[in-house]
């Protein structure tokens, strides 16, 4: 992707719309397939400010990635429908009024382009082929997808109208992937902040004479630890590990070649493996070589923990402006206020010997979960705040250029998307939301291990009521936050408002 700043992006994409003779956001463009049934796509336009659950003149379609559907049953079931809007969860996104309307208008649109008087076709275009490939990436599981259908619209001739708002933003598409994470930090050249632990890109083929090289006789370590330390240990990243697995505590470079070459004859044995990969990716994943957080802070007897964070980026692109609109700031980012931890099992011995018992240094599927904010020994630090503020600044500051750049390349490419469809399509409000992994040290500075984009839920037999009234919660306040594009929430902040506390 060429590098363009956001001004760049936004007003190359304003500038396409206007040349088109469109003074209208896509939301108020005619729509040939839905004009007989009165439908709004998608736009602010017609509508007040939604407050999400205090409209019963609405109904609300959700869909969830399956490790959420007990939580999203949860929020329907405690729905009131006398005085609240009508929550019904559905199986996939296609099922969603939006996704349905999408398959009409997709049919109709690939019929009229297919004709003989229109010239065009797309099952042998190249623009045709990048729609449909475009569409199918779509299609991975989002953490949320919300249709909200409203009846009875006043002082208007339409009989109902429709809104999506979408988890299906690309703003963190550079963060999820652990080597891509450390691709952009160096891209947004912020490796000096030590925002994340020093970390080092082994291709998945390496061979022994260039790990040899590329390692070197020292694993990387905090800038503020000892360079000397005969018992340095770094952590080995699997490109496409979750939960803990795929993490190897490793002390020289034979050690990490001798996993990844493991690695390596798996993948070319297992048929179709690498080739899926890249049809996927793009490129075959690289390893990552990450500093050990050392000292780090620690909790009930010598116990490791990280801390669990959520940030939002609402997208604003796609949203009529009034005035200037290049002064229009094309996204919004949000960080929940409440925050948990992850506790290991077992404690850190007192004699730091070089063995890794995985434990006790790795916080999996296994760990305790809890809120920060009921663990008395981090209230007493104020982590809170300090978490809040690390946050708002790496993401609305550092990594900001990134995600603005990705967003105003994705709607360009949505508008040229829509066209090929005749304007057809069903344009969504975007999201995304991200839960950061953090870890601190003893002196309470703070890293960012992984982004997980679209992140997944516990089962509900694994964690205590507490915890899932809170994931209850959060849910709640996530459908509040995106369907009023950061007008009403509940217990997310904006990271202009943190920042401005550090003020």
């Amino acid at each position: 992707v060429p590098s363009v700043t956001r001004k760049d992006c936004t007003m190359k994409f304003l500038q396409q719309r206007s040349q088109k003779g469109s003074d209208k956001p896509p939301a108020e463009q005619s729509n040939p397939a839905l004009a007989d049934q009165n439908v709004t796509p998608t736009g602010n336009a017609t509508f007040p400010k939604l407050l999400l659950l205090q409209s019963p003149d609405r109904h609300i379609f959700c869909t969830v990635r399956p490790a959420w559907t007990w939580v999203m049953q949860s929020v329907c079931q405690q729905v009131d429908p006398q005085q609240q809007a009508k929550i019904s969860l559905v199986s996939t996104h296609q099922d969603l009024p939006s996704g349905k309307l999408a398959s009409l208008t997709t049919t109709a649109a690939e019929g009229m382009s297919s004709s003989p008087s229109s010239g065009i076709d797309t099952s042998t275009s190249s623009r045709g082929r990048t729609r449909r490939n475009k569409t199918k990436s779509n299609f991975f599981l989002n953490t949320l997808r919300i249709d909200v259908v409203t009846n009875c619209l006043p002082n208007s001739h339409r009989n109902w109208s429709l809104q999506a708002f979408h988890g299906t933003s690309e703003a963190f598409d550079g963060l999820e992937d652990k080597d891509e994470f450390v691709r952009t930090l160096k891209r947004c050249r912020c490796e000096h902040l030590e925002l994340s632990p020093p970390s080092v890109l082994i291709n998945w083929d390496v061979s022994k004479t260039e790990c040899l090289n590329l390692v070197g006789n020292s694993m990387p370590s905090l800038l503020s630890n000892d360079q000397q330390s005969s018992k340095r240990v770094a952590v080995l990243k699997e490109p496409m590990g979750k939960s803990g697995a795929g993490v190897f505590f490793v002390h020289d470079a034979e050690e990490i070649h001798e996993i990844i070459e493991q690695h390596r004859k798996k993948a070319v044995e297992e048929p179709g493996f690498l080739d899926d990969l890249i049809s996927q990716k793009g490129r075959i994943p690289s390893w990552v070589l990450q500093a050990e957080v050392r000292p780090c802070l620690l909790v009930r007897d010598r116990r490791k923990f990280h801390i669990r964070t959520y940030i939002v980026c609402v997208e604003n692109i796609m949203l009529e402006c009034e005035g200037d609109q290049e002064d229009e700031e094309i996204m919004k980012l949000f960080i929940y206020n409440r925050h948990e931890i992850r506790i290991a099992n077992g404690a850190v011995p007192d004699e730091d010997t070089g063995d890794r018992d995985r434990n006790v240094h790795i916080m999996d599927a296994s760990a305790e979960r809890k809120l920060l904010r009921e663990e008395p020994e981090l209230l007493k630090r104020n982590l809170r705040g300090k978490v809040e503020l690390f946050a708002a600044q790496t993401f609305a500051k550092h990594l900001r250029s990134d995600i603005e750049r990705r967003i105003a390349l994705s709607a360009a490419a949505l508008e040229e998307e829509n066209d090929d469809a005749y304007k057809s399509m069903v344009l969504p409000h975007k999201f995304v939301v991200a839960g950061l992994d953090l870890m601190v040290t003893e002196d309470e500075r703070i890293y960012l291990l992984e982004v997980n984009v679209n992140p997944s839920a516990p089962s509900p037999e694994t964690v205590s009521p507490d915890f899932q009234s809170f994931l209850l919660g959060f849910q709640k306040d996530l459908m509040e936050l995106v369907t009023t594009r950061g007008e009403s929430s509940t217990n997310f902040w904006s990271t202009e408002e943190i920042l401005q506390r550090k003020r």
